[in-house]
């Protein structure tokens, strides 16, 4: 490439058009995620010229050997954005010093700002199957703690035949309601099937299979329900179940003598 530009340019000048894609829809169009190409239109902002020259004769070279290219000195507005363009500041800055040391060269900029690299927030869906995770190993704690204090847990069902039906407010309330159901039933199997929603969609569900024995009428069900969680600063914050009220509230009931 660099012989084919040197030819070019020896004979004629060059013309490239600056176009940019413009973020339309940030769920479709991640900053994150570099792999999804994005659909907006290309749009043209400028004309770059390159005039007709030659750059590879030696006096050229040598005053280009120690010239450094930072995007990042450029305005907040226009920094380059994303994972892959953090780890290339860091991986330029430090490409950039080890040249000019070989070269035995001064830096021909001011040192940028220290790169301060942090992990990223995990996202909606991982708090979520982090959330999943530890109920499945009985961490109950580790699942409170993922919980806004003023949580909302709604189960439906009538208490009279579903003893941990209804509304439980707050961590406290979510702790009775699991303290109660490991008294009156025995769960023999808890089995997440998938889950509904993108990375940071403040709603998500989970489909859950799950089997238990009821301790008071030694009945079991096995039924397929539905966790509608909503989260609002990385904390859970309202929990919907979603099942079959007939099918628990049947296995709860003693059989008629």
């Amino acid at each position: 490439m660099r012989e084919a530009m040197s030819r070019t340019l020896r004979e004629q000048e060059v013309w490239f058009d600056f176009m940019v894609q413009f973020q339309e829809h940030p769920e479709t169009m991640p900053i994150e995620d570099s792999t999804i190409i994005w659909t907006s239109p290309y749009v043209k902002l400028a004309k770059l010229r390159i005039l007709q020259q030659d750059f590879a004769h030696e006096a050229q070279l040598a005053k280009g050997q120690n010239m450094s290219f930072n995007p990042w000195h450029s305005l907040s507005a226009h920094r380059p954005l994303g994972g892959p363009n953090r780890a290339r500041r860091a991986i330029y800055a430090s490409l950039s010093e080890f040249r000019l040391s070989r070269n035995q060269a001064p830096a021909p900029l001011p040192p940028s700002p220290p790169v301060i690299t942090s992990p990223m927030p995990p996202s909606n869906k991982q708090i979520v199957m982090e959330m999943m995770s530890a109920y499945e190993h009985k961490d109950i704690p580790k699942v409170l703690s993922m919980m806004s204090t003023d949580v909302v847990w709604f189960t439906p069902g009538d208490p009279k035949t579903i003893p941990f039906s209804g509304t439980h407010l707050g961590r406290e309330g979510v702790a009775a309601y699991f303290g109660l159901q490991a008294k009156i039933l025995k769960f023999t199997a808890f089995k997440p099937l998938g889950l509904v929603g993108s990375d940071d969609e403040p709603r998500q569900v989970v489909l859950i299979n799950e089997t238990a024995l009821v301790l008071a009428t030694q009945k079991t069900y096995t039924m397929d329900f539905a966790l509608v969680i909503t989260l609002e600063n990385q904390m859970v914050t309202h929990v919907e179940v979603l099942m079959d009220t007939q099918q628990v509230a049947e296995a709860f009931q003693p059989d008629k003598k």
